[in-house]
């Protein structure tokens, strides 16, 4: 991820001046052109070329957006409706005047986006380069790691319960097709947590990705339904280890091979006449037994 540079956090004062906008194929405002039809394309993009993700993401909505603006990824550009403006001021300071923001009609911003999640308010954020994997793990006190997790509300969902549970202590490694965390829904998903909790891409798992887990203190821990599993609620973690759980995907879940490579395989009993748990609420539950409780810092 990329800090933001100090130009824009210790901008010159005061908040920047906002631009009108009444076209909807005004090029400043390209990057927020059909969010709709841009969840379609990425699932394509992601089909036939893996992670070629686009180096633009999109937040949405006042909260989300405030979020971007505190965190650290850089903010392109603000698009926002009549009176939000003036509700964002605040925030918007921060980014000084060098950062456009651009003041158009909801129903031009409809237009715009094709959606009509964000409330009024838009921005643009700049990928960067990722962090630097080792790095990342020596600073964590628990990792996720997600095997085609393909879903963007699920991967919300579990950036979202390990920022509330973990905070920025924990990190997420995405592997295989997982979906992009910095898609506006992702984002919108996880209330910005996506923004604020570390993660990076795992090229080889299992391989030389559990290799390296192992090698920075984790244990590989697979969370999967099936027979034999320890149950994780009498579960003990190797000590001095941290937690590295391993989710895969619903329906299939892990694959067999990182089934094997896992150092232990954990279950969470339910009840025998419910099908199964969402991933992202098995994520929660697992976080929740297997990292120490946040207030408990």
């Amino acid at each position: 991820m990329l800090r933001q540079a100090d130009s824009q956090n210790q901008a010159e004062s005061g908040p920047p001046t906002p631009i009108p906008v009444s076209d909807r194929q005004d090029p400043r405002v390209a990057p927020y052109t059909d969010l709709r039809g841009l969840y379609a394309r990425e699932l394509d993009r992601i089909d036939r070329a893996g992670r070629d993700w686009p180096d633009l993401f999109i937040a949405e909505g006042g909260y989300v957006v405030r979020r971007l603006i505190e965190s650290a990824y850089r903010v392109e550009s603000v698009l926002l409706g009549p009176g939000r403006f003036e509700s964002m001021a605040g925030d918007l300071a921060a980014l000084g005047p060098a950062v456009p923001v651009y003041v158009a009609s909801r129903e031009l911003i409809r237009s715009i986006s094709g959606v009509d999640m964000h409330r009024g308010v838009l921005a643009a954020g700049v990928r960067g380069p990722g962090p630097d994997v080792p790095s990342m793990l020596r600073a964590a006190s628990a990792c996720v790691v997600l095997e085609d997790v393909t879903n963007h509300d699920n991967i919300g969902g579990i950036f979202r319960s390990i920022g509330a549970l973990c905070g920025k202590d924990a990190c997420v490694l995405l592997a295989g097709n997982s979906a992009d965390p910095l898609y506006r829904k992702s984002i919108r998903v996880s209330m910005g947590q996506a923004l604020r909790v570390p993660w990076a891409t795992l090229d080889d798992l299992p391989g030389s990705g559990m290799d390296l887990l192992r090698t920075h203190g984790f244990e590989p821990i697979a969370m999967t339904p099936a027979e034999g599993s320890e149950d994780l609620y009498s579960f003990e973690p190797m000590p001095g280890s941290r937690p590295a759980v391993l989710l895969g995907a619903e329906g299939p879940g892990l694959s067999e091979n990182t089934l094997t490579s896992a150092s232990r395989r954990v279950r969470i009993p339910i009840d025998p006449q419910a099908d199964s748990l969402n991933v992202y609420v098995s994520g929660s539950i697992a976080l929740s037994r297997l990292v120490r409780p946040f207030g408990a810092r």
